[in-house]
């Protein structure tokens, strides 16, 4: 099983704790296409189970509607059991937002300023 994926867009990894860590890459603007690619992968690197997810937006430029609509659907709830939004700047705030507040909320999401923080609520997160 791999512990390490990189697409066009995010860089992802599974850490020693079974967190699936994703991180965006600067000034990207995510696609559906690169949804659909990143969660592919997920999904083989966690082996088929569920696990919590801490991802990255700091660096990202924008995420299309069709995008976040697919990472909050069934498709990516098949592998994440929560996810914790990591954001810093006032348009990946946004952008986390948009993200949170869209689609079918298929398994708990929060926004975060701080990596510690968000480890905590994963942490204590069902699943």
């Amino acid at each position: 099983m791999a512990t390490r994926i990189e697409s066009r867009a995010q860089i992802g990894r599974l850490d020693d704790e079974g967190i699936i860590r994703v991180r965006a890459k600067p000034g990207v603007d995510l696609t559906l296409e690169d949804a659909q690619d990143l969660i592919q992968k997920l999904g083989a690197m966690g082996g088929g189970r569920r696990r919590p997810a801490l991802i990255d937006l700091t660096g990202i430029r924008s995420i299309s509607r069709e995008a976040r609509t697919y990472l909050r659907g069934p498709q990516t709830a098949g592998i994440e059991s929560a996810a914790a939004l990591l954001v810093g700047s006032p348009l990946s705030q946004v952008i986390g937002r948009f993200l949170i507040g869209f689609g079918e909320g298929l398994f708990p999401a929060r926004l975060f300023t701080s990596e510690l923080e968000a480890l905590a609520w994963l942490s204590s997160s069902p699943g």
